[in-house]
């Protein structure tokens, strides 16, 4: 993690922590209200659609693994 970003991640963390700890408070859950929209929005589960693609990548990506840890030999020059 760049060093900037420590600060940043440390400040996000106290802040959730901060807002899980007074729930009941109405400005904190306005505040936290935007992240946790996204979080839900990013969150939910795939159609089956999305299984489908997701399901053929990795079937894919095995494929392509594997040639790649065993490639074919050719004749010997």
């Amino acid at each position: 993690m760049v060093n900037g970003a420590k600060p940043i991640a440390a400040l996000g963390y106290e802040f959730i922590h901060f807002g899980a700890n007074h729930t009941d408070n109405i400005i904190i859950k306005i505040l936290l209200a935007p992240g946790l929209w996204l979080q839900a929005l990013t969150t939910r589960e795939p159609d089956d659609e999305q299984l489908k693609v997701g399901i053929l990548a990795l079937k894919t990506a095995i494929e392509t693994d594997q040639e790649v840890a065993m490639p074919v030999t050719g004749p010997a020059t």
